[in-house]
């Protein structure tokens, strides 16, 4: 995935060119980055075009809340 493509990754309604056929409405990684934050956490990308692309989500270890 190009730099330019990882810039706009989490905003919403944003799409890349990479996506072909695949419809949507380009809120999937801007509501997982939402929910990673609400949340304490973070969400990252790992690319090198043309080889794949990971997704990296950290949350904090806490104490589960009944």
């Amino acid at each position: 995935m190009s730099p330019d493509a990882q810039a706009i990754l989490f905003q919403q309604f944003r799409r890349t060119t990479a996506t072909g056929e695949q419809t949507g409405w380009g809120l999937g990684l801007f509501l997982a980055k939402s929910i990673t934050e609400a949340h304490h956490g973070t969400i990252s990308v790992e690319s090198e075009e043309g080889k794949g692309t990971s997704f990296i989500i950290i949350l904090p270890k806490g104490e589960v809340q009944p």
